[in-house]
């Protein structure tokens, strides 16, 4: 009995050391729940979310955690993003909050206040923008379309989590519309919450501030590597499938515009 005490007891004191560093998940796990990816007991994670990407009421679709996305296994960030972060000032010793994990109203107030500022700068972002920052950046290179594109994309993956729902839903016309996406932010181990500015009737969640509407065509029906039906019959297949696109919910015509390549 002494002994399993014994170990039972330094199982605790290791959960209690944890870091925020230790606490970093697979994207894969995020993808799929995110409250398997939840910050350490002893501190707090930032995380750029869609809110109603799914039916499930109060389920939230994780794009980007800070400061995970700093060592995410499997994804290797690119100079631009290294330097944001550096600028920033994320790096993990800065989420580490031990001293106020014995105080949740404390370790809240910090937590928020943090993720706002950390978050602020990219929920202004327009979908229009070319600078796809770090709420769309999963280690691929993204140097073409909007930063409403890429999170088109990211929403069709996740909304269709593996590849044969993937491919079958390629074959289809897929739509979007009014999706939210806001900041949220866990500390000491709580659920994920939304980082927010004021109280009551005054509180204020920190969303982007346009919601996102996205449209994919189906894929053409090809036979010997030709069109087969369509207006675009007899022409060569395209090479690679479909992708969703980004279009304002307001019905505007300006959108999908043309971003050009970064030049290094």
């Amino acid at each position: 009995m002494l002994r399993y005490a014994v170990l039972f007891a330094l199982a605790l004191g290791l959960c209690a050391a944890q870091t925020a560093r230790q606490s970093v998940k697979a994207k894969k796990v995020c993808d799929e729940n995110a409250k398997d990816c939840l910050s350490g007991p002893n501190s707090f994670k930032c995380a750029m979310a869609f809110k109603n990407l799914t039916k499930l009421d109060g389920e939230i679709k994780i794009l980007d955690i800070i400061p995970d996305l700093i060592d995410q296994p499997g994804v290797e960030l690119n100079d631009e993003i290294n330097e944001e972060l550096e600028e920033r000032e994320i790096n993990f010793e800065a989420f580490d909050i031990e001293d106020v994990c014995g105080n949740r109203i404390k370790a809240r107030k910090r937590s928020n206040a943090r993720c706002y500022a950390f978050l602020n700068d990219y929920a202004e972002e327009d979908l229009d923008s070319c600078d796809t920052g770090l709420i769309t950046s999963d280690g691929d290179h993204v140097d073409e379309g909007t930063v409403g594109d890429a999170l088109c994309e990211r929403a069709f993956n996740l909304t269709n989590v593996d590849e044969a729902t993937r491919e079958k839903a390629r074959k289809n016309a897929w739509i979007i519309a009014l999706v939210e996406i806001g900041a949220f932010h866990s500390y000491c181990g709580t659920d994920w919450q939304e980082v927010a500015v004021g109280k009551g009737k005054d509180r204020k969640p920190l969303n982007l501030k346009r919601k996102m509407c996205c449209f994919k065509r189906p894929d053409p029906k090809c036979e010997n590597g030709l069109i087969s039906k369509g207006r675009k019959k007899g022409k060569p297949c395209p090479t690679k499938p479909n992708v969703p696109k980004y279009r304002p919910c307001s019905g505007s015509k300006k959108f999908n515009k043309v971003c050009e390549k970064k030049k290094k």
